[in-house]
């Protein structure tokens, strides 16, 4: 039973560092292409790119860690 605790909280630590690293290219890739669109530079690629990504940290954001390692992780857009 400490066994499967131990793996079940590994597991969970793993998904928390996983997220935070996801998190962090999704912000990074949405400050560059929201400074586009402020700028109002940013072609029509870059604007659905900017949706897509703003999906991609809200799917992001709504998974509930301790459910690993059972989590299905989103599509990163491309």
């Amino acid at each position: 039973m400490l066994n499967k605790e131990k793996q079940h909280q590994h597991d969970v630590a793993t998904a928390q560092s996983q997220q935070s690293q996801l998190l962090n290219e999704a912000n990074g890739a949405i400050s560059n292409l929201q400074d586009a669109v402020d700028a109002e530079i940013a072609a029509e690629q870059q604007i659905e790119m900017l949706k897509k990504w703003k999906k991609y940290r809200f799917e992001l954001n709504q998974i509930d860690v301790n459910t690993a390692p059972n989590i299905d992780w989103p599509a990163k857009p491309e």
